[in-house]
């Protein structure tokens, strides 16, 4: 639904950190975006690779720790998201991730995260197998409110091979002022 929203336009520099096998960041080519998708593991960006060539899109993947690439590469995007990631580095690393998104849009640019709602109810071992962080709704005012006006934060989900039901989550747009 994002993808055909008012707030974003085909043809607009997209960057997807964190890409893993590729699957949004293919749709998001397939859509006429100009993406860049970044991941650190080689596994998934072969897959990415792999699944780039099946469906005949052009795409930019890199193989990189998205920190390295953003301060070799210098580009400002008008579109970055993750599906995933926020939730995991704001842990340890949460003022370098702000900066990171300073660097990377301009005003303007939109930000979208799906990330791991605190409102799922997992029993403990699941969590320490899987290692499963969340956020509240909160603390995403209050980390990436600093840096973008909130556009949407709603309720949505993430699947995984990990788990029958769907993980809750928080859907989230902003914009960089």
């Amino acid at each position: 639904k994002l993808i055909d929203s008012k707030f974003l336009k085909p043809r607009c520099s997209t960057l997807e950190i964190g890409c893993g096998s590729g699957i949004e960041a293919i749709y998001m080519a397939q859509k006429r975006f100009e993406v860049t998708a970044v991941d650190c593991s080689a596994m998934a960006i072969d897959r990415a690779h792999t699944r780039a060539r099946e469906k005949n899109v052009w795409l930019r993947i890199v193989h990189d720790d998205i920190f390295k690439f953003s301060n070799q590469n210098r580009a400002k995007y008008d579109f970055v998201y993750d599906i995933g990631f926020y939730h995991f580095i704001r842990r340890n690393f949460l003022s370098h991730y702000i900066d990171l998104l300073w660097r990377i849009t301009k005003p303007g640019s939109f930000y979208y995260t799906l990330a791991g709602s605190d409102e799922d109810e997992f029993d403990a071992e699941y969590v320490k197998q899987f290692f499963l962080p969340t956020v509240s709704e909160d603390d995403i005012f209050n980390e990436l409110g600093t840096l973008f006006e909130v556009i949407d934060i709603r309720h949505g989900t993430i699947y995984s091979r990990a788990k029958k039901e769907p993980f809750n989550a928080w859907s989230c747009l902003f914009r960089r002022p």
